[in-house]
């Protein structure tokens, strides 16, 4: 039976440290992004402790961000359990589409998602921005779970202000604000955790949840998180930050909004529909199939690799507009397209709350 694994006294920096034994069996999931000098120190320590550590992961998915390859280097030299059934995607062609993707076969993805209407492109970054933040703001006033994904951070943080003015404009943000570092906080916003605290509070880096109250005075925030637990980030949380756990980088958030994130930060979540940004330079272990199903309806699926510039894919539970016909003028292996016209609902029109920049 698998024991748990004994605390110690919170470390340095209120760091919840626990030790390994020979009763512990420590789970990695998503070892693929595991650096290798870290997966060897935790190995070392495991087999002088006499414990197990089992990896879970896939090395055909986001790679380490430090010098990595341990993981695959051991399932080739070891073996491993392999999980051939995808029970995530619910439609048939979409499984296989992942399964083209997770291969390496573009081209089979793409011709797959572009048939179902899941491509949509624009001639200028600026047009794409709009598009997306259009889609996104559609499904989220019709209930989804929804997310923009985006390679680089500052444009992360372009979406995430704009996803949060466009809410505001709409009355569904409080009128308090407090104010976190560069970031603006308000009732009603979602956001996602920056830092460590299991012992203390329960949340761990990239917790996500929705702010339910908020006391400027004192500097707190009461998230309800999305295992429904109701947990209050207090002064020592938002604003402390020790130089551990910046690691050189300064401009790291205690707290952020979450409404975008990237690709490596949105590992481990699920929801119902997925809009990515991409461009000329991911790779194509940078996707997502963090989709699932609803109501019987097709499940969310994004596909991220090298494309032209200024596309996006944008996976939806129904279609929101009639498809766009393909020009014939274009090739079909550069498929460029512009964002149709909404078929239900009631996007942003221009001019936006926001500015896109190109």
């Amino acid at each position: 039976m698998q024991q748990p694994v004994k605390r110690q006294p919170a470390g340095q920096d209120g760091q919840d440290e626990r030790v390994l034994d020979s009763r512990t069996v420590l789970v990695v999931d998503e070892a693929g992004m595991l650096g290798s000098r870290k997966l060897a120190r935790l190995l070392d320590h495991a087999q002088d402790a006499g414990g197990k550590v089992v990896l879970v992961g896939d090395d055909k998915q986001l790679a380490a961000i430090e010098a990595g390859g341990g993981f695959r280097g051991l399932r080739l030299r070891l073996g491993a359990s392999t999980l051939t059934e995808n029970r995530r995607q619910a439609e048939p062609w979409e499984r296989e589409a992942v399964e083209h993707l997770r291969e390496g076969d573009i081209d089979a993805a793409l011709s797959a998602y572009r048939e179902h209407d899941r491509l949509v492109a624009t001639e200028t970054p600026g047009q794409l921005k709009e598009a997306m933040l259009a889609d996104w703001w559609r499904s989220f006033q019709q209930g989804n779970r929804v997310v923009i994904l985006a390679y680089r951070r500052d444009e992360v943080d372009q979406f995430n202000t704009a996803c949060q003015q466009l809410r505001d404009a709409n009355g569904h943000l409080g009128s308090d604000r407090l104010q976190v570092g560069d970031r603006s906080f308000a009732i009603g916003d979602q956001v996602v955790c920056g830092k460590n605290a299991l012992q203390g509070l329960g949340v761990a880096n990239a917790s996500r949840g929705q702010v339910v109250a908020l006391d400027p005075q004192q500097r707190a925030m009461t998230l309800k998180l999305e295992d429904g637990r109701d947990v209050t980030l207090a002064r020592e949380y938002l604003d402390e930050r020790p130089s551990r756990w910046l690691r050189g980088n300064p401009d790291r958030r205690t707290v952020d909004l979450a409404y975008a994130t990237t690709g490596h930060k949105s590992q481990g979540i699920t929801r119902d529909e997925v809009l990515v940004r991409v461009t000329s330079s991911e790779d194509r272990q940078w996707r997502t199939s963090r989709g699932r199903a609803r109501s019987g309806e097709p499940p969310t699926t994004a596909w991220s690799a090298p494309s032209p510039p200024s596309a996006i894919l944008s996976g939806r539970p129904w279609t929101c507009r009639p498809p766009t016909a393909r020009p014939k003028s274009r090739p079909t292996s550069s498929p460029r397209w512009h964002v149709g016209t909404a078929a239900s609902g009631s996007p942003p029109t221009p001019p936006y709350p926001w500015t896109c920049g190109a």
